[in-house]
């Protein structure tokens, strides 16, 4: 049991005082959640003796969960100052919640003060107040997107600010559709979010929220675009098409406030997907024009540019935050003329405090892709077919050679797995070691641009062709375990999504699909030829590296 309790005599005094000893009785059980306002949410129940606070509560959820427990004792009771390393520092500090009627709201009593109850629900979030706030008025949030009903949403793009790309729950062991909901869009490039059984999706005609049966709840087709959307607060944010990030209401989809980050767009607009780290979102835009693109960090509460870094062009590359280190793709300067771009591209990395510049690795190509963090280790892939891995210091570790690859790479505790390829070729899904060493690969008949996502022991894929193939991948070997052409056929950009254990993806049809496992009845089993081609290595060949650097109908190879 790894918790340290920051405590002198007096304090020692106080926790005899605050927290007496509890005699032997029946105990009643707690339900504790720890919400790290990353992405990351765990949760745990555990037995207390009738009589106890919720200070046992949450000493003995962090013993079971594993994290490290620090809190500092006054004349008010406890008051605790981190969970599991998250190294908080002021605003930002770890909240006391309580589940109620209403939802999550800061609990009445201290820790150490609130007796526990059977069914009692606990909460400790990790957030930033409204500075403003005059801690007598009502709590102003943010409220964790967690619940006791939808305990793992999925916040935003690649599931957490690392962009591990890994899911919170398995995915389906065989395939079944269980439903399809038609956007009436084209052409979906960004990935949904998922909070309260409800799918957040952007489409270029508008965002959808999409109940759990597949159903339309609402939709505002003011706000359009390609970016994924991230869920803060009770707020969906989203890049749109006009140049500016929106806030809308997660409830109705009435836009809140919006700010304006690129004027006069040519089409696209802002394509990357925000990350909300800390009270602000990060996000970059892509000039079509030519010239520079821009990082910025806006206030969320403020709605005001904190700092703003100008680069070269981040299309479709959304920052991977670790600690106060912000790391994302430079696409490059967008050559409009032959639909290529120029240097400089590579890997940047930031203060995400500052905006000062920590470091900056060129690579041999455009970077769409969107950096993933494991153990201090920045990876990303580049159009040029590289797969880097780079320490936070700026310390390249490795670099191997791919196909050029748009996809983002997903990583587990034990492989990177990349997917490559570019039209008019095949492409396929490689699985690396930590160390750099290839562990596996299976060559595909199309491109795979969608980022693949880890869930439990699968992997997940699509390929981006006339015929977009979903295939399910054993994450150990590279053994194919399903394959699924969602109907009618059409190319895949959208990155798969598992949630609840169902995997939700899009296709340029139009369409959502949620697919669930065969054996949990769903809808009728629609599976596609997977047509995998004998094993090749997909090569870098130049004309492919310079190949549809932009969007052409139909035909395209940007990754969300």
């Amino acid at each position: 049991m790894r918790w340290k309790v920051l405590i002198g005599l007096v304090a020692a005094a106080l926790l005899a005082v605050s927290v007496p000893p509890v005699e032997a009785s029946p105990d009643v059980r707690v339900r504790v959640m720890v919400d790290f306002g990353t992405g990351r949410v765990l949760w745990a129940d555990v037995p207390v003796p009738a009589g106890g606070k919720a200070w046992n509560a949450t000493v003995l959820a962090a013993d079971g969960l594993g994290l490290n427990l620090e809190a500092s004792w006054s004349e008010y009771g406890v008051f605790v100052t981190d969970i599991g390393d998250a190294d908080p520092v002021w605003p930002d500090y770890w909240h006391f919640l309580v589940w109620g009627a209403e939802g999550w709201d800061v609990a009445d009593l201290g820790a150490a003060s609130l007796p526990v109850a059977d069914a009692l629900i606990l909460g400790w979030s990790l957030s930033r107040d409204d500075p403003t706030w005059d801690y007598e008025s009502p709590w102003p949030g943010p409220k964790p997107e967690a619940t006791p009903d939808h305990p793992y949403p999925v916040a935003m793009f690649r599931y957490d600010l690392l962009g591990q790309g890994v899911a919170g729950s398995a995915g389906p062991d065989r395939a079944a559709v269980a439903w399809a909901f038609d956007t009436g869009s084209f052409e979906i490039t960004g990935t949904p979010a998922f909070a309260d059984g409800v799918a957040f999706l952007e489409t270029w005609t508008g965002v959808v929220a999409v109940a759990e049966d597949g159903s339309l709840l609402w939709e505002n087709p003011d706000v359009a675009g390609a970016s994924s959307p991230a869920l803060h607060g009770g707020l969906l944010y989203a890049g749109g098409r006009d140049g500016r990030l929106h806030a809308l209401d997660r409830d109705d989809g009435r836009e809140a406030w919006n700010v304006s980050l690129q004027e006069d767009p040519v089409f696209s607009g802002v394509t990357a997907s925000p990350r909300i780290a800390r009270g602000k979102a990060f996000l970059g835009t892509f000039n079509e024009t030519g010239g520079n693109g821009t990082l910025y960090a806006i206030d969320l509460h403020t709605r005001e540019v904190v700092w703003s870094r100008e680069t070269s062009s981040v299309h479709l590359s959304s920052a991977a935050i670790s600690g106060r280190t912000l790391v994302v793709g430079l696409m490059g300067r967008f050559q409009s003329g032959d639909l290529t771009s120029g240097p400089p591209f590579g890997i940047l990395a930031l203060d995400a405090d500052t905006g000062e510049d920590a470091w900056f690795h060129p690579t041999l190509g455009p970077v769409a892709s969107s950096p993933a963090i494991r153990d201090g280790v920045a990876y990303a892939t580049t159009k040029a077919g590289e797969l880097l891995a780079i320490g936070l210091d700026g310390v390249l570790l490795w670099n191997r050679t791919i196909g050029p690859s748009i996809a983002s790479p997903a990583v587990s505790a034990g492989l990177v797995v990349v997917g490559d390829g570019l039209l008019p070729s095949g492409g396929s899904l490689r699985a690396f070691r930590p160390s750099g060493e290839a562990a596996w690969q299976v060559a595909l008949s199309g491109p795979v641009s969608a980022s693949p996502t880890i869930a439990g022991p699968l992997v997940y894929a699509a390929t981006n062709e006339a015929e977009g193939t979903v295939v399910a991948v054993d994450l150990a070997t590279g053994a194919v375990r399903w394959s699924l052409v969602p109907e009618p056929s059409e190319f895949i950009l959208s990155s798969p999504v598992v949630y609840e254990g169902s995997l939700y993806i899009a296709s340029d049809n139009g369409r959502l699909y949620r697919i669930d496992d065969a054996s949990r009845g769903g809808g009728p089993v629609a599976l596609g030829d997977l047509r995998v081609v004998s094993a090749l290595t997909v090569g870098v060949a130049a004309g492919l590296v310079a190949l549809v650097l932009w969007r052409i109908p139909r035909r395209r190879n940007h990754a969300p």
